[in-house]
């Protein structure tokens, strides 16, 4: 029944959004050259068959081609005919083009009637007189700035009606707050003989840190340690810190004795510290903390980084990062690729040749050495990425090839995967260090700031047993598949080595087995456990006989079938 739908259509916002929403398909899947390509798609998938296909049920293949080009043709013709039956609903017979642009074009994105606009550069043809409802979504890093049309608007939602051809522009701007590049860094809640103010008293402070390349005005910042009042002391205007600099600040409640002494004390019971954008309530950084000891202080290390520590030796407007201990692994003196190396080999395979790599090593202070002090070491000699950290990878596998693919900076890998004893790998050249270990059926491996998505190929089958990815500062998800797939096997046809993908959402028990046109069963290739995530198992036909073979796939209730040739 269409009784819902016809009902509706009586509301107006609801009709205009599917007449604007029909104006988008007809400017993308509907346009003649999508349906064309589409179908020859289709075609070019089923073509292998149709020699097949005419030996058993008669036919002509130039009659198939002549019926391929009679769809096209119906296809290519099919949208001006819907908009004919739209308009003429609608009573619509007159459009325009609205064309939208994006400044800058990696500024963010335009929404049209709800559907995103990922081009920044976009034409399409709308119907006349039909509120369109337009929206801009900005990137990270960008601030929605205004619209160019006749008056500038700086609504980020506007409604336009054309009824000749309309140029939009959404202008973005960088944003200038210095958030993401000035931190609380360093703070003393107890300071008893420590360090003295110009007063010569032994007050609490806390320390600003600008990890940027250039002098960053925080002037109208605000410092503040009640969350209910985040604007409970603001830095005087004028202020600024600079490039990888520090600025030191007294909380004594006594603020005539100089600008930079605020009107707060710190607790050494534990409170949290806030540092507050200049509009008064986006907090830029905090750290919430416990109970204090005297004259030991509670800083990043490194500079600007994630991660906390105590100081014995605390380091008010100097760098927090010891040079003679932490990451010095060589014990030479200096800190480059040299440490990192032995740091990799201590965490690959716990080669130790000096003795006190597990204190040494340990950057974050966690009591672990692991991938996230290797990044940690590699942010103090390159400095901290200057790109958004990866939140989530994903990994892909093709016939020879292992990829992890993020949405941001991947700062190390590490991975344990399973195999026969004849297994080889070649690892990407593509990082600054790449390194693997290889003991009877385990091999250990371990990638630093890989710069290209590909981390290792082999044309052996191996099974992953354990992988753990890291930014510049924490592990990362993993993003798993949601269902079960047996993915098509490549290539296909193939001679005399195919490929075979699939996926599961969780660890399974998986049957994976090779069977010819009489359903007698080949070979089989699989019956063992395997985690969660995509996995490759690969089939050597080489002593098997052309024809055509099919793939099975049994885990608990899921069955799954792909058809191969072997053609030699």
């Amino acid at each position: 029944s269409t009784f819902l739908f016809r009902k509706l259509m009586d509301n107006s916002v609801f009709q205009n959004k599917f007449i604007n929403r029909f104006c988008y398909y007809y400017n993308t899947r509907f346009k003649p050259n999508y349906i064309e390509n589409h179908i020859s798609e289709i075609a070019e998938n089923i073509e292998l068959e149709m020699d097949n296909h005419i030996d058993r049920w008669g036919g002509y293949i130039g009659t198939w081609n002549y019926n391929v080009g009679l769809l096209q043709g119906f296809g290519s013709a099919r949208a001006d005919i819907v908009k004919g039956h739209i308009g003429g609903h609608f009573q619509l017979y007159e459009s325009s083009t609205l064309n939208l642009t994006v400044n800058p074009s990696d500024g963010g994105s335009i929404s049209v009637s709800g559907i995103s606009i990922l081009e920044s550069d976009w034409s399409g043809e709308f119907f006349n007189d039909v509120p369109i409802e337009i929206k801009s979504v900005p990137n990270s890093g960008y601030v929605f700035s205004h619209w160019e049309i006749d008056e500038d608007s700086s609504d980020d939602n506007i409604v336009i009606t054309i009824d000749e051809d309309f140029d939009l522009r959404a202008v973005f701007l960088p944003i200038d707050s210095p958030g993401n590049l000035v931190s609380i860094n360093e703070f003393m809640a107890i300071n008893n003989t420590f360090n003295i103010d110009e007063a010569e008293e032994n007050d609490d402070w806390l320390e600003l840190y600008n990890s940027g390349t250039e002098e960053l005005i925080v002037g109208g910042l605000y410092l503040s340690d009640n969350s209910e009042n985040l604007t409970k002391w603001m830095i005087p205007f004028g202020t600024t810190i600079g490039s990888e600099d520090f600025l030191l600040f007294w909380c004594d409640e006594d603020q005539e004795q100089g600008q930079f002494h605020t009107n707060f004390k710190l607790s050494g019971e534990g409170e949290s510290i806030f540092l507050v954008d200049f509009d008064g309530y986006t907090i830029l950084d905090s750290i919430s903390y416990s109970n204090q000891t005297a004259d030991i202080s509670y800083g990043r290390i490194t500079d600007g980084n994630v991660n906390w520590r105590f100081f014995d030796i605390p380091t008010p407007a100097y760098t927090n990062f010891d040079e003679e201990s932490l990451g010095d692994t060589n014990q030479d003196g200096e800190l480059n690729v040299l440490d990192v190396v032995v740091m990799v080999n201590y965490v690959l395979i716990g080669e130790d040749s000096f003795g006190n790599l597990e204190l040494v090593c340990d950057i974050n202070g966690d009591n672990l050495v692991n991938i996230l002090d290797i990044v940690q070491l590699v942010n103090i000699i390159l400095g901290n990425p200057r790109l958004d950290d990866a939140t989530v990878v994903e990994l892909t596998q093709d016939s020879d090839s292992f990829h992890i693919r993020g949405n941001g900076y991947i700062g190390a890998i590490q991975m344990t995967i399973s195999h026969d004893t004849d297994f080889s790998i070649d690892l990407t050249d593509s990082s600054m260090i790449s390194k693997y270990k290889s003991t009877d059926n385990l091999t250990k491996l371990l990638i630093v700031q890989p710069f290209d998505e590909k981390i290792f190929t082999t044309n052996k089958s191996y099974v992953i047993d354990s992988i753990v990815v890291a930014n510049s500062s924490e592990i990362i998800d993993i993003a798993k598949p949601n269902s079960f797939k047996l993915s098509k096997p490549y290539p296909n046809p193939f001679n005399p080595i195919t490929s075979i993908e699939f996926l599961l959402p969780v660890e399974s028990y998986v049957s994976i087995t090779i069977y010819d046109l009489l359903g007698r069963e080949v070979i089989s290739l699989a019956n063992q456990q395997y985690t969660s995530g995509t996995h490759t198992i690969r089939w050597d036909a080489s002593t098997y006989a052309n024809g055509v073979y099919f793939v099975n796939m049994v885990s608990g209730q899921y069955s799954s079938t792909q058809k191969i040739m072997l053609l030699k």
